[in-house]
This record gives structure tokens, sequence and C-alpha cells, in this order.
């Protein structure tokens, strides 16, 4: 975060709050995944592997277990 807006790390750490750092968290994320669905064009796969809705529904069904 320091090197994107060319300020020291001490700075970052003093002065930012923790919006400051999710933002900056989520917009690394979503750069992150439009680079990975650029290159997947190139090569012809896809860039989010695909997940059947049975799959989905076990991934819920162990959160309301868990968390209810």
């Amino acid at each position: 975060m320091a090197e994107r807006y060319s300020t020291l790390p001490t700075h970052i750490l003093r002065d930012a709050t923790t919006l400051d750092m999710v933002v900056f968290d989520v917009a690394m994320t979503f750069k992150s995944h439009q680079r990975q669905k650029a290159e997947s064009k190139e090569d012809g796969k896809p860039a989010i592997p695909p997940v059947s809705q049975k799959e989905l529904e076990e991934i819920m069904r162990k959160h309301k277990e868990k968390y209810g």
C-alpha cells in the first residue's frame, strides 16, 4: 500500500484506517482477478474453475452447521 501511494510504511501504519486497508485489499484482489481472467483468455482455460450446484450446496450446508 505504501508503494502504491508513494509514502513510507510507517505513515500508512500511523494514518491509515481499517477502511483504507479493506478498500485497498478489495481493489488489489479485483485487479488480480482481472489479470487472471485476461491471462486465461490467452490460454483458453477458465479463470475460475467451475463449481457444481452440488458442491455449492455442500459448502452452504457446512457453513450453516458451523455458524447456524
